[in-house]
């Protein structure tokens, strides 16, 4: 069989309306993530009072409980549709962006119950955008009869990149023109563009996300089809 060229197979990918889904998901998923990582240290030192120390403890507890809830997702994403276990995922995130927006200022307590449900957004959006791929490269197997890990992965990474270096661009913008202060004291319009970028930011793409993944179109069922079409097609060689 002939190997397709770069262009047959960047229009493979394009063309592939699923794929189209995933590369919206794993964008709003990793921008999300990427905004959170970079403003919550800010948060948790000028808005809730913690020491550098401190913050870092807390945004470790996100991670490791994010590493926790993982066999979470396993389950669920062999109970129901993947897309929905991606969208209770991302709701619960979403009601814990909102909660961390309306955390009074130097409540301390709230934080760490708050990083621990937030690990639970964040352990979503590290496997199910993956796990979909999986199932997108196949239907362009089926198309194509090729497969073409290699280049669904390098678009994906490559959009994903660049919106995340846009959005944290746009974040440094922000924060400077709402007076920033690097290590001092921050006025009030820096501090509610902290609480922002924290809260309803993040929640719009979540909210995005959650709309995006509710009519992504492949099923369990049409999926197992698919999976025996393309035992068909191997068997035919």
């Amino acid at each position: 069989m002939k190997t397709p060229s770069v262009l047959d197979s960047l229009r493979c990918v394009f063309r592939n309306r699923p794929m189209r889904f995933i590369i919206g998901l794993d964008i709003l998923s990793w921008t999300t993530v990427s905004i959170l990582s970079a403003v919550f240290i800010y948060y948790l030192v000028y808005w809730i009072g913690v020491s550098e120390e401190q913050a870092s403890l807390v945004l470790g507890l996100v991670l490791a409980s994010a590493l926790v809830y993982l066999p979470v997702f396993n389950f669920l994403s062999r109970r129901m549709e993947k897309k929905w276990a991606y969208v209770i995922g991302m709701s619960v995130w979403v009601l814990v962006q909102m909660i961390i927006f309306l955390v009074p200022q130097g409540a301390v307590s709230l934080t760490y119950p708050l990083a621990i449900l937030a690990g639970f957004g964040v352990s979503a959006a590290h496997i199910l955008p993956a796990a979909m791929r999986a199932d997108v490269i196949e239907v362009d197997e089926w198309h194509s009869g090729s497969r073409q890990e290699g280049v669904y992965m390098a678009i994906s990474v490559f959009l994903r990149k660049l919106a995340i270096s846009l959005a944290l661009a746009a974040i440094g913008t922000a924060l400077d023109r709402a007076g920033y202060v690097p290590g001092g004291p921050q006025p009030e319009s820096a501090l509610l563009a902290i609480r922002v970028f924290m809260g309803p930011v993040p929640a719009l793409l979540l909210i995005l996300a959650v709309v995006l993944a509710s009519f992504y179109p492949i099923t369990r069922e049409s999926h197992r089809a698919l999976l025996e079409e393309l035992r068909r097609q191997r068997e035919a060689l």
